[in-house]
């Protein structure tokens, strides 16, 4: 049923934010669409709830950047406030992901990447030139606009543009001289480890700055790339800890400008993050992908170990020399990407068959060894499918946002 607000009719549910939901909307005397945030006034007399508000329509009314989403109206009813936006016909990156892995059967490539990661970083390097942390950078809240319907059909994402939304678990810096916070805020598989140590520590932990939003680039562009997140759990405990430790795994598939690339971003150590400026002026961002050159164990920051055609960096370790067998960390007990989820398969007509064609090998295979003689079955094993933990990816924060 269509809603009448001012001169926005709202058409149809898009679907649910943090505190509202967002509709389709068209204004009068206007072409083209809108995505209207519908929140209701009940939801802020949690002081919470009211601080975040606050802190999405400031944030929303001091960007100006192609690559942030733009608010064009904002309203307020007896029951509701309205924040209108513009709208992008892709919708966020997380789906846009799944649709182009069923599409093509595999992740994004590096070309595609490149190209959607140099307008994140300008997005969010805008943001942290005005001392705002996004504090909850993830796929869901990076929204695609494709150039036309026909690009929009084929999912040519190098005729797109993103725009980094979502600002309520956003923090503005009043002082840009202690530029730490430590409420601990966000979505659990994009949090860094000074976010997990401030939630150990209280108070007494120095916290962390603009460079969380730098760990949260890292995990969502090794999802881009692999198909999947960089630190994989059943449960939340075994996901804190496996961030903690900083251990996660790179396929030699990648080249050593990609891993490299995230390398920068996935440091246990803030303060060695690169920052925005410094990750536009990296060898993946700038060079031409025809020149990108396979990576090897030895030359990417950290490695401690291999298995197969993986292999597992401690974002924690700084001597690039340093050998396999010098230190003995746990592997992943899901190295290797899961099978595809029965429910995606059957939504794929294109699937069945590929899966005829596999059928044989795939009886084969059993659980890989660590002999040489079993490595070469790695390569058979796709590399492309989301987890189910990373599916929900649930959002939460503790105390006011602050």
């Amino acid at each position: 049923m269509k809603t009448q607000v001012g001169t926005f009719t709202l058409l149809k549910s898009l679907g649910k934010g943090s505190f509202g939901e967002v509709y389709l909307t068209q204004k009068a005397g206007r072409n083209g669409f809108f995505a209207t945030k519908k929140i209701d006034l009940t939801l802020m007399l949690v002081d919470d709830n009211l601080n975040s508000l606050n802190n999405e329509i400031k944030i929303l009314k001091v960007i100006n950047n192609p690559y942030l989403v733009r608010l064009e109206d904002l309203m307020r009813t007896s029951n509701h406030i309205y924040i209108v936006m513009e709208y992008c016909n892709g919708g966020d990156l997380s789906k846009c992901l799944k649709k182009y892995i069923k599409i093509n059967k595999k992740p994004f490539s590096e070309e595609i990447v490149q190209y959607l990661m140099r307008q994140i970083i300008t997005g969010l390097r805008l943001l942290h030139s005005k001392k705002i942390l996004h504090r909850d950078l993830k796929l869901d809240n990076i929204l695609i606009n494709f150039n036309s319907e026909k690009d929009k059909s084929s999912m040519n994402l190098l005729k797109s543009t993103v725009k980094i939304s979502d600002f309520g678990f956003s923090k503005i810096l009043k002082d840009p001289l202690s530029p730490m916070t430590n409420t601990i805020i966000g979505t659990p598989i994009y949090m860094c480890p000074s976010m997990l140590a401030a939630m150990a520590s209280g108070s007494e932990n120095p916290g962390y700055n603009q460079k969380a939003d730098i760990w949260s680039l890292g995990v969502l562009c090794y999802e881009m790339l692999i198909g999947e997140c960089p630190f994989i759990a059943n449960d939340i405990q075994e996901l804190y800890n496996k961030i903690k430790q900083g251990d996660y795994s790179i396929p030699t598939s990648l080249s050593r400008e990609a891993a490299d690339f995230i390398g920068k971003m996935l440091l246990k150590d803030q303060d060695k993050r690169l920052s925005c400026d410094e990750l536009l002026k990296h060898d993946f961002l700038n060079k031409n992908i025809n020149e990108f050159k396979p990576v090897t164990v030895m030359n990417i920051q950290g490695v401690v170990a291999q298995k197969g055609q993986f292999i597992i960096v401690n974002s924690g370790a700084n001597d690039t020399k340093i050998k396999l067998e010098e230190k003995k960390v746990e592997l992943f007990n899901q190295i290797n990407p899961k099978p595809i989820a029965e429910e995606e398969v059957k939504e794929d007509p294109n699937k069945k068959i590929e899966e005829q064609n596999q059928q044989k090998p795939e009886k084969k295979k059993t659980i890989p060894s660590n002999k040489n003689k079993n490595v070469q079955q790695n390569k058979n094993i796709p590399q492309f499918n989301l987890p189910i933990y990373r599916s929900a990816a649930p959002t939460f924060h503790t105390g006011n946002n602050k």
